[in-house]
């Protein structure tokens, strides 16, 4: 099977809004993304984490904030790149607020 990187995007007022769940409300709002976990099962590589404070680092600049809405990732497995995609369908992090998305990209191997 290959592995695809599963990137979530959502914009900032969405994670801003995340920081102020109880934790009551924190659980209720896993609840999908456990169901999803559940239904890959093995298929599921890493089940990733949020990501934050991400700098943007060019050759001949000192470090800066990053503009991306990189939120998070996940590490799946399947057998093609359409596979993955039906995998991700109704995606819990789709819901999550307007505007969010996923990509989804193949990890190709290097052959070393």
């Amino acid at each position: 099977m290959k592995q695809f990187l599963v990137l979530y995007y959502a914009p900032d007022n969405a994670t801003e809004q995340m920081q102020g769940l109880t934790p009551e409300q924190m659980q209720e709002s896993m609840a999908p993304w456990m169901a999803w976990m559940e239904r890959l099962g093995d298929q599921l590589i890493d089940p990733g984490s949020p990501l934050g404070n991400a700098a943007a680092i060019t050759p001949n600049a000192e470090p800066t904030p990053s503009q991306t809405q990189l939120t998070g990732y996940s590490i799946i497995a399947a057998e093609t790149a359409q596979h993955a995609q039906t995998l991700c369908q109704n995606h819990p992090h789709l819901n999550f607020a307007p505007n969010c998305q996923l990509e989804i990209h193949e990890a190709i191997p290097l052959g070393m």
